[in-house]
């Protein structure tokens, strides 16, 4: 895929059916439930639902168990698994010809989305050199084998994030490489279980895949922990819950498993022997599961066991429990995911004792282990709580999302104001497009009842802040729980090549207070001096992210530093931060939303002095129009228009220099590689500070200067101690660089003067230098 400016604008490959580490939160709310009135059952298994109303279970909205062996990927499998019962609960996997489970006589294939994707890529730093954010991510300290990147650990943001970034999830069976297996498929023994597939095997996956994805995240759902809170807050929060898993959502939630089954030696801590868990003390989570049910009659007493030291462990205050699924297998599967592990069939299901005036779980005759356990509501150790929700990814062109965020973070921290502040990211159109729609944005929130405002700008040529331009469009919504969220424009805006836009949100909670959400993960500081194999890499480049605070707008590259130390005082120095998680989904507007030609625009008439050197630059993709109905040839042309046509003039060949030498120029610039060819050549120089001054308007004097040097690298131009005057009333103004170019470009009728001068150091507008060009290329 080629790049495109700023964001790296990255075409998101869409597949349907029918195409055939810990991470710690910030403290986040007290959730009062959307749906506390609703009357829930007791007791709910989105293994078997009740969809018509008849008191019969005729759906399952869960996949089947499967076994995360030989990797430390649970995090993937539960977040696979959450986004898996979304896709069957809301109809879009049956509408793909997917069920819960195959049903070949109604032709429909068993979901099955790729743990080994989701975990592969999440621990991939970005790999295209043409990407702005190239080499951002986690990386390991040393030399490692593709398996080392399923071993590493991680939790539900990993997978909220890669999702949001266009990365799948995707169908295990749209390729070998996302099946859960090495490419050779060894196999071996684990401590005398059954086999598995080897992680001594190659496990990795083409990086042209990374951007592929089968469903596309629509918003996802942070909920506050119920053993956190006392009285009505905690039952608001177990309502909270309740609501989510009703609707068709499991929960990935993460928690601290000591052992993997009862009665290992040494004794347990935490999980009994009817497989009912409850951490009795703060710990930090270990382990990732999927909530996929509840039962509000589980007797606190089965949680009872010995701890380490012999003793009776604490039950919990309350009765009743979730319902989890495990990645560990099941008894009644196949290969490689058969395993003796979790409840048996009847310990996952109450039956009222009308004797004894309680609800029993006994195991049924015969039965074998399901794969899944019971973790009280009161579990201390329960933390980031999330649930997934999706929309189809029916385009068959696929899309594109302008973003700069691809770090994994651990940290998210929510800076609070009294007064207005806002984040905004800032892209742009390259040359892969003509132009784009934009439709949606997305950001995060991490405060309850946050509302969202969101401005759209399209930015002039001189912009130095993210609302210097014409604002396009805006929207409004409200959240009422924290997490991503994916907002509708109130209306499309069309955005031309080479154009930049941004996107502005600004956060604001039930109490008036504004938010600043910032990103932070574990560096190499932190990873040598603490002998972790991985650490992370931020890339905020210059132009990118900005923060409106105390009334003025401030580049957050600069600022980093700043809002490290508000975050991890004296700690920053072990921190990288990111970009804002704000995101432009578009897609390519219709053929009568963009000119085909220039006579297509309300700007240009067929009378213009410049008329046929602005056919000439439109029609063959040289310079595009400032909007879809206007060209602007009036307007000033910057530095970077000029050289960016230069360069597509001459064939758009690719610089050798991959590094900017310029201060105020990165990749992400649509003149980046325009400017690198230009200076590789000695076509353009840098300032005395080197810097490019892109969106400074190109000089009479500097556009000769630009296209002489030009002409010289092909043994053009004067050649021996040749001189000609300028026979110019105003010849002593024209800068030295300049002089001998002049004399070229007047000799040869490219470049005229008016009323007997040159003006050189006069702005040249767009008109001018599309009309300077065409007379030098004809």
């Amino acid at each position: 895929m080629k790049t495109n400016s700023v964001s790296f604008l990255k075409k998101i490959y869409c597949f349907v059916a029918c195409f055939a580490l810990l991470v710690v939160l910030i403290p986040l709310f007290s959730v009062q439930a959307s749906a506390a009135d609703k009357g829930f059952p007791a007791a709910f298994d989105l293994r078997s639902v009740d969809t018509d109303g008849d008191g019969e279970a005729d759906s399952c909205w869960v996949t089947h168990v499967k076994s995360q062996d030989p990797f430390g990927t649970c995090w993937g499998f539960a977040a696979i698994k959450s986004a898996e019962t979304s896709i069957l609960s809301s109809g879009l996997a049956a509408q793909d010809g997917y069920a819960a489970k195959a049903d070949p006589e109604k032709g429909l294939k068993e979901l099955d989305l790729s743990e080994k994707h989701l975990a592969y890529f999440a621990l991939s730093p970005v790999d295209d050199p043409d990407n702005p954010q190239y080499g951002e991510g986690m990386v390991f300290t040393g030399d490692k084998d593709s398996s080392d990147r399923y071993n590493t650990g991680g939790m539900s943001f990993f997978a909220t994030g890669l999702f949001a970034s266009g990365t799948g999830p995707v169908h295990e069976d749209l390729t070998e490489q996302f099946e859960y297996h090495g490419k050779n498929r060894n196999i071996t023994e684990i401590d005398g279980a059954p086999f598995y597939y080897s992680e001594d095997d190659d496990w990795s996956i083409d990086d042209s895949l990374r951007f592929y994805q089968s469903y596309v995240l629509k918003e996802s759902y942070i909920l506050n922990i119920p053993s956190g809170f006392e009285g009505k807050e905690r039952e608001d929060a177990l309502n909270a819950f309740k609501d989510v898993i009703y609707s068709g959502h499991a929960i990935e939630i993460g928690f601290t498993a000591d052992v993997s089954m009862p009665g290992q030696d040494p004794q347990t801590a935490y999980i009994s022997e009817h497989w009912a868990h409850y951490t009795y003390e703060k710990a930090e989570a270990n382990h990732e599961v999927a909530i996929i049910g509840w039962d509000d009659n589980y007797p606190k007493e089965n949680f009872a066991h010995k701890t380490l030291s012999g003793e009776d462990a604490p039950l919990p205050e309350h009765d009743g429990a979730w319902l989890a699924m495990n990645s560990w297998g099941a008894e009644d599967e196949e290969f490689p995911d058969h395993y003796k592990w979790g409840l048996l069939q009847g310990q996952d299901k109450g039956v009222y004792n009308e004797t004894s005036g309680k609800y029993e779980y006994n195991a049924i005759e015969g039965a074998v282990h399901t794969g899944c356990f019971w973790i009280s509501y009161d579990d201390k150790s329960l933390d980031i709580a999330e649930a997934l929700e999706f929309d189809s990814a029916a385009a068959e062109e696929g899309y594109f999302i302008a973003e700069h965020d691809y770090m994994p973070v651990e940290n998210v921290y929510t800076v609070d104001s009294g007064t207005e502040a806002s984040m905004a990211n800032v892209f742009c159109v390259g040359d892969d497009v003509d132009a784009v729609r934009i439709e949606m944005v997305s950001c995060q929130t991490f405060v309850y009842d946050t509302d969202v405002h969101v401005d759209v700008y399209v930015l002039d040529d001189d912009w130095e802040d993210p609302t210097d331009g014409r604002l396009v469009s805006q929207a409004d919504a409200s959240f009422k729980y924290g997490g991503f969220h994916k907002i509708m424009l109130d209306n499309s805006a069309v955005i031309l090549r080479d154009q930049y836009f941004s996107v502005v949100i600004t956060l604001k909670d039930a109490e008036g207070n504004y938010h600043i959400n910032i990103q932070t993960e574990s560096n190499k500081d932190f990873a040598e001096e603490n002998g972790y194999p991985l650490y992370a890499v931020g890339i905020i480049n210059h132009g990118e992210s900005f923060v409106h605070t105390g009334g003025k707008w401030n580049d957050l590259s600069l600022n980093t530093g700043y809002y490290l130390d508000i975050c991890k005082g004296e700690d920053a120095k072990y921190y990288d931060i990111d970009n804002f998680p704000i995101k432009a989904y578009l897609a390519l507007p219709s053929g009568d939303e963009v000119p085909e030609e220039a006579a297509d625009y309300k700007d240009i008439g067929k009378d213009a002095w410049y008329y046929d050197s602005a056919v000439w630059a439109v029609d063959n993709d040289i310079a595009a129009g400032t909007s879809p109905d206007t060209f602007s040839p009036a307007a000033e042309c910057s530095r970077a228009q000029a050289v960016t046509w230069l360069w597509r003039a001459a064939g758009m060949p690719e610089p050798a220099v991959k590094e900017s030498p310029f201060t105020d120029l990165g990749k992400g610039d649509y003149c980046y590689k325009a400017a690198l060819w230009a200076y590789e050549n000695g076509i353009v120089r840098s300032s005395a500070a080197g810097m490019f001054l892109p969106r400074k308007a190109v000089t009479r004097a500097q556009l000769a200067a630009m296209l002489y040097r030009y002409e010289k690298t092909g043994d053009g131009g004067f050649t021996g101690a040749r001189a000609f005057p300028l026979n110019y009333s105003d010849a002593a103004s024209v800068p030295d660089y300049a002089y001998e170019p002049f004399c070229w470009m007047t000799m040869n009728k490219i470049i005229y003067g008016r009323d007997g001068k040159l003006l050189p150091n006069d702005s040249c507008s767009r008109a001018q230098t599309v009309s300077v060009l065409n007379r030098y290329f004809k």
